[in-house]
């Protein structure tokens, strides 16, 4: 009935982003969790919104998403004032089960009498959905911990500063962009429109501000899409001083290398405090150290490299040598190595043994406190028949650090160097010591590989 006669005709509802809030509280009191009509005044429930803005955070970035209804006769004429739809929504137990996590009920049809009242006229037509194919993750959703306004401390010389939103548990397509005006920083930024890495284009430099405003605060807005909803992180990036170092406390006034030399424990932690903000490297030129031999055995170092990165706190390792006469199965084998022990933290290199601060072994061959290489790391030590026989000789190396707190301090220096390889019946190993003073460090900012 449309107001007292009866009609046939077709409806078609869509109701378009709507907040989660609305289903889950729309009719509490009823078994369905969420109602909707087409006609307010004919059911209780959600009613159509003909002008819904969702302003998602910036009222400059208003949306008008409108709902759609209609209900037309079979002449098409609009009867959506005297014929209503009501829908509800029955959720079963989810722990239960998925394929039964969702079950429409409550369907109602309802038309006006004469007097313009509304009665049902279908009521109760229950039908289970079943298994959902796939639950959309709006790209509002994904965001909502990082979305809207926030503020970043950053270290000056910081490159990247990743934004990302929260896991994507149905593996969607997010694409970012960003936003912004002539009154922000967004031209000294770059932006991965398929992660959504933003990095400053030239690192900041607090000494030497580029933002408008030049007071060291960068402000960005980015944008992240998922192809229908888009959320917006506005950011500004505090850019913080950290000191530079002083070369004038590093000397290469060495003390000569002694196996007497006593070393604090905590000589590398206190080092570290000392350093501000850089790239500290030691790279010596090696050329004038000849190889030191134990009898036939050999072991003539050429390179030894460290540096540490004094923002992540982290060091990298790698020594370089040749190796003569070790014996591998019984036959007196020579070659090369190469160790490199990458990005490791600055606690791997403090008192690991006493008094050399730091050793370390290509090998673990049953000493204590020594750094052995883990699944980042590369060890190649080959004949020179270019055989690999890593399993066979094991190259071993320690440092010494004078006290940091003296005026005499140069920061560490390589001790006593050791190779060893395997006998037909027993081990054998040449003890070197080879002196090697690591001096003044080269101070930058960028990282150097070795």
């Amino acid at each position: 009935p449309s107001l007292g006669t009866n009609i046939s005709g077709t409806f078609d509802v869509y109701f378009n982003h709507h907040d989660i809030s609305s289903f889950a509280s729309a009719n509490p009191d009823e078994f369905g969790t969420f109602n909707f009509t087409t006609n307010a005044s004919a059911e209780s429930g959600v009613g159509i919104a003909t002008n819904k803005i969702d302003t998602i955070g910036f009222s400059s970035e208003a949306i008008s998403l409108a709902d759609k209804v209609t209900v037309r006769d079979k002449f098409g004429n609009d009867v959506s004032s005297s014929v209503a739809l009501g829908l509800g929504f029955n959720f079963t137990d989810p722990p239960s089960g998925p394929n039964d996590a969702f079950t429409v009920a409550h369907i109602k049809l309802l038309g006006s009498n004469s007097s313009g009242v509304f009665s049902t006229i279908v009521d109760q037509n229950l039908i289970s959905l079943g298994a959902p194919t796939r639950i959309r993750n709006r790209a509002v959703n994904a965001t909502a911990s990082n979305s809207g306004f926030r503020t970043e401390n950053i270290v000056e010389n910081t490159q990247s500063v990743f934004i990302a939103p929260e896991t994507n548990v149905n593996d969607l397509t997010f694409t970012f962009d960003v936003r912004g005006n002539t009154n922000d920083d967004r031209d000294l930024f770059e932006l991965n429109t398929e992660t959504g890495e933003l990095t400053f284009k030239t690192a900041p430099d607090f000494e030497n501000p580029t933002d408008r405003d030049g007071n060291n605060n960068l402000s960005v807005t980015t944008a992240v899409s998922d192809g229908l909803d888009t959320t917006f992180i506005e950011v500004i990036f505090n850019v913080t001083d950290v000191a530079a170092p002083n070369a004038n406390i590093f000397t290469s006034d060495v003390q000569a290398f002694t196996a007497s030399v006593d070393t604090v424990v905590d000589t590398w932690e206190a080092y570290f405090a000392l350093v501000g903000d850089g790239i500290l490297t030691w790279d010596p030129d090696l050329s004038g150290i000849s190889q030191v031999c134990s009898g036939s055995q050999c072991l003539d170092v050429n390179r030894f490299f460290v540096s540490y990165n004094t923002n992540t706190q982290s060091a990298t390792l790698q020594s370089t040598g040749t190796f003569t006469n070790v014996p591998v199965a019984g036959t007196n084998t020579s070659g090369t190595y190469s160790v490199t022990f990458s990005d490791r933290a600055a606690a791997d290199l403090v008192s690991i043994q006493n008094p050399s601060t730091f050793a370390f072994s290509t090998k673990n061959l049953g000493a204590s406190n020594v750094l052995l290489p883990d699944s980042d790391d590369v060890v190649s030590i080959l004949s020179n028949a270019s055989a690999d026989v890593s399993a066979s000789v094991t190259i071993q190396a320690s440092t010494h650090a004078n006290d940091p707190t003296s005026g005499s301090f140069t920061a560490t220096q390589v001790g006593t160097v050791s190779v060893s390889g395997t006998a037909a019946n027993a081990s054998s190993t040449a003890a070197v010591t080879n002196a090697i003073e690591l001096g003044q460090p080269n101070v930058g900012t960028s990282v150097v590989n070795p």
